[in-house]
């Protein structure tokens, strides 16, 4: 028989094992106060403007037995990429806090300048921020062959279509001279973008890195579950394709648009270029499985399929293409979207992602 005691002991060791394991199974990355990024492993990375989180998926969300779990959260206001850790400091700064606050952004300032000459600063500015082109060939300059793609091969009306960012105002014209290019790199480079007036956005993305370059066959894997949220004609990725060649930007994504899901290719300029059938309500509160086999550069291809709960043996979503994907390029998987007035929050778990080189 179990005494009292040892009853009531079993039922505090319990009570302490809950408590215990609600408060090791998650582990914040982000706390969504300003935009930030970290590393998860030297070829997986994170972005976040809101809340992100690595552990087990919450228990509410029924079924998901994922080995790791990524939760990440953005409200339906703030969370504004664009939102520094010096505007927050500042924000926060008020009476006796003030001098404490101006003396961390200062420091913070400090350490940045001193560290500009370094590969490892070049990269950490290259994660904050995607635009960033410069600072990503200075961490990885033996990538600078692959930057600026060979455009005397692809003229005639052949040649890619490097389409400009939503941050961007062209690409530019190449240079006269090709002198600031390793030896080895024959082709010219596009001239100094003009930056845009960027809308305000939310950003929470987990990314391979660095990124693939051309030539590079890449397999990749893994499961979301995206809670409902309301939708729009503004962009909203669940993944991307992101590309650090010519002028950059998003080369192909899965959208959440105005009621569907949706993939939009950029470089072959359709938009839809497939819809998912069922509709966004079908895709919302479901385990999907995704699987893409994708090789890089301009004579690349992808083949991606994805599976929902309710479709295990037929891609609810399939789309294939060959051609231009871009170089030096991450598979971008999360919540990027445009901030509007009336947009709900939006949660998305993340889990078991696989990324395998092929060739």
């Amino acid at each position: 028989m179990h005494s009292p005691l040892a009853a009531g002991a079993l039922a505090a060791l319990l009570v302490l094992g809950s408590l215990f394991e609600s408060a090791t199974a998650v582990a914040f990355l982000a706390d969504g106060n300003y935009f930030q990024a970290g590393n998860i492993s030297p070829t997986f990375r994170w972005q976040a403007s809101g809340l992100l989180s690595e552990g087990r998926c919450p228990r509410k969300v029924v079924g998901l037995r994922w080995g790791t779990c990524y939760t990440s959260q953005l409200g339906a206001t703030g969370n504004l990429q664009s939102t520094t850790q010096a505007q927050y400091l500042a924000s926060k700064a008020s009476g006796s806090f003030a001098a404490k606050a101006a003396g961390l952004v200062a420091l913070a300032a400090t350490q940045d300048g001193d560290a500009a000459q370094d590969r490892n600063a070049a990269e950490s500015r290259a994660l904050l921020d995607d635009e960033d082109l410069d600072a990503y060939f200075e961490a990885f300059p033996e990538q600078l062959p692959y930057r600026f793609p060979d455009y005397a091969t692809y003229q005639g009306g052949s040649g890619p279509s490097f389409k400009a960012k939503r941050q961007v105002q062209g690409c530019g014209t190449p240079p006269s001279s090709t002198s600031a290019l390793p030896s080895s790199t024959t082709t010219s480079a596009p001239s100094t973008t003009t930056t845009a007036e960027v809308s305000p956005r939310q950003r929470n993305e987990l990314f391979t890195w660095p990124g693939a370059v051309a030539g590079q066959t890449w397999r990749y894997t893994w499961k979301t579950y995206q809670a409902t949220t309301s939708t729009n004609y503004n962009f909203h990725h669940a993944w991307q394709i992101l590309r650090r060649d010519g002028c950059g930007g998003a080369v192909i994504t899965l959208d959440y648009l105005n009621g569907q899901v949706v993939i939009v290719d950029a470089v072959r300029d359709c938009k839809p270029c497939v819809t998912f059938k069922k509709g966004i309500d079908a895709w919302f509160n479901k385990e999907v499985k995704h699987d893409m086999l994708i090789t890089y550069g301009l004579n690349g291809s992808i083949n991606y399929k994805a599976y929902t709960s309710d479709s295990v043996r037929i891609p609810a979503i399939y789309y294939r293409a060959t051609g231009d994907m871009g170089s030096s390029a991450s598979l971008k998987i999360g919540n990027y979207r445009r901030f509007v007035d009336g947009q709900l929050a939006s949660s998305n778990y993340i889990g078991d992602f696989v990324q395998t080189r092929i060739s």
